[in-house]
């Protein structure tokens, strides 16, 4: 993912698309069906910035909690990006899920093109502004903790409003190290929000300002 930031997606001009990431970056996404140990997983960046990532979507339980497994290891070997394991997830998938593929695409970002703008809140309909006075400490990756951020999310993009900051930065390695996937899914402005924070690297959510 780090080779990809910096030797490919930076110098991206013309809409590109990105395909057969391999299954180490892409643990939710289905194994290639041609080609071990790769996925059938695309995104697509314009000028420099991903507009679209998508995937088949692994539906195989036994795949998946090794997929898990593995990510385990990776996150005490310290990757922050590796995800935690989720039992919940791979039992529902043992009652089946039929073939699946899904893609998310910021349309916010998706307008800031179409409109020729540089800031984000030039596109928003609504760019309410709050506080995030305590985001530091709120501990979201808990049930308390992502149900409250649910309704501070109510209405704005970001937890700072239009803009995103470190606090939205903590709190998506919080959510995504402490809340299963089938809690997030019941809660929408939490799941849009990860799709969205989850498009861009951790080295840009590194570098956003307080």
């Amino acid at each position: 993912d780090l080779l990809v930031g910096h030797y490919i997606e930076d110098d991206i001009v013309h809409p590109t698309f990105i395909t057969e990431h391999p299954e180490m970056m892409s643990p939710l996404a289905k194994y290639h069906r041609d080609a071990p140990g790769l996925t059938e997983r695309f995104e697509l960046f314009v000028a420099g910035k991903e507009i679209c990532n998508a995937y088949t979507e692994l539906n195989n339980p036994f795949v998946q909690r090794e997929r898990f497994i593995a990510q385990m290891q990776q996150k005490s070997d310290g990757d922050d990006e590796a995800q935690g394991h989720d039992e919940g997830f791979c039992r529902a998938l043992e009652h089946a899920l039929p073939p699946t593929a899904g893609w998310g695409c910021g349309v916010d970002r998706l307008a800031m093109f179409l409109s020729d703008q540089h800031n984000i809140k030039e596109v928003l309909l609504f760019p309410a502004m709050r506080p995030d006075e305590g985001v530091g400490s709120a501990g979201y990756g808990t049930p308390e903790g992502v149900h409250s951020l649910n309704k501070l999310l109510a209405g704005q993009t970001f937890i700072g409003g239009a803009k995103p900051s470190a606090g939205d930065n903590k709190a998506f390695k919080e959510v995504k190290a402490g809340v299963p996937r089938e809690t997030i899914a019941t809660l929408p402005n939490v799941r849009n929000w990860m799709g969205l924070v989850g498009m861009y690297t951790s080295e840009v959510r590194d570098a956003w300002e307080a």
